[in-house]
C-alpha cells in the first residue's frame, strides 16, 4: 500500500537547495576538469580559455550562494 507523504514548505525548500547544490557541484567539477585539460594541453591562447572557464566557475558558485541565501 502506497503512503502519501506531505512535506512542509521549508523541507521542500531545503530539498530544492540540495538538488541545485548537487547540480552545481557536478557542473563545477566538469569545468575544473576542462580547466586542467586546457592547462596541460597548453595550446596557443590557453590562458584566455582558462580565464573564461574560471569566470564560469565563479558564476556557478555565485548562483549557489544566491540560492542558499534565499
Amino acid at each position: 500500500m502506497a503512503q502519501i507523504v506531505f512535506l512542509s514548505l521549508p523541507r521542500i525548500h531545503y530539498a530544492l537547495q540540495i538538488g541545485l547544490g548537487n547540480q552545481a557541484e557536478a557542473a563545477v567539477s566538469k569545468l575544473r576538469r576542462l580547466r586542467r585539460e586546457e592547462q596541460l594541453r597548453a595550446d596557443p591562447g590557453w590562458q584566455e580559455r582558462v580565464k573564461g572557464i574560471d569566470q564560469q566557475i565563479e558564476g556557478a558558485m555565485r548562483e549557489v550562494n544566491r540560492g542558499v541565501g534565499r
